[in-house]
């Protein structure tokens, strides 16, 4: 597992998968998401913290993520990314 934890109690990195993105016909764009693990992220809240850009909101499907977005974040789909939370 690739994700790591700062000892000093700021941040952690985790490592996610964008299954899919979804660019809305209302405008903005959807990601659906995979955290390596599924512990690591238990609200939107996370979500918010972590995420740049014009980071609307979050549901869970299952073990996915959806991830709203007012405007494209440019990311694709089959990347991993390495997101800091605190």
């Amino acid at each position: 597992m690739n994700t790591s934890s700062d000892p000093t109690g700021g941040t952690r990195t985790l490592r996610v998968h964008i299954v899919d993105v979804v660019h809305q016909k209302e405008g903005g764009t959807t990601l659906v998401v995979q955290p390596h693990s599924e512990a690591d992220i238990a609200s939107e809240e996370i979500w918010r913290v972590a995420l740049p850009g014009d980071f609307r909101g979050a549901t869970r499907v299952d073990r996915l993520w959806h991830l709203y977005y007012g405007e494209d974040p440019g990311y694709t789909a089959g990347t991993w990314i390495d997101i800091a939370v605190p």
